[in-house]
């Protein structure tokens, strides 16, 4: 699974914890606990493939809809 924020990234473009370079040992980022993440593009492909083999209710439907529209905005398209 993807992580929250690409440490690499933000190591490289981002961090300068000392001075002109991220300092991976002293740097709050590398120290930070990763957690795992799922894309929300991947929420809207397993919503679509529930609804279309009728294997979500529409309860069900109703409460991942919330939950994408919570986390990740909503795909109207």
């Amino acid at each position: 699974m993807d992580e929250y924020i690409d440490r690499e990234n933000y190591c490289e473009n981002i961090c300068y914890c000392s001075n002109e370079y991220c300092d991976r040992v002293s740097c709050h980022i590398w120290k930070a606990p990763a957690a795992d993440v799922v894309p929300v593009s991947e929420l809207l492909a397993l919503r679509d493939a529930l609804y279309e083999n009728d294997q979500i209710t529409m309860r069900g439907l109703a409460r991942l809809n919330m939950l994408i529209a919570k986390y990740g905005g909503y795909d109207h398209g």
